[in-house]
């Protein structure tokens, strides 16, 4: 199992944990698999994100969402909700 947060200015945002399944239907690795999990299941594209915005451990991601990809985060949803 392993959890994706992501955040901005310090309010959690996105709170979601994956499956074994989830994780290894990603078949790219290192960072290339990060940026593919969020993508994937949260819709954020993070590769022009810098060191400096993000903490990782063993089981976790984190992310400090810029604003305005936090816009861009609530337009989908929004988007969604009226499909």
């Amino acid at each position: 199992m392993y959890k994706l947060i992501v955040k901005n200015k310090g309010v959690t945002i996105i709170d979601k944990n994956l499956s074994q399944d989830e994780c290894e239907s990603i078949k790219t690795t290192g960072a290339q698999w990060f940026c593919d999990v969020f993508m994937k299941y949260v819709g954020l594209d993070i590769s022009d994100y810098t060191i400096k915005e993000y903490r990782n451990g063993k089981d976790y991601f984190i992310i400090h969402i810029r604003q305005e990809d936090l816009i861009k985060l609530r337009e989908d949803k929004l988007s969604d909700l009226f499909k």
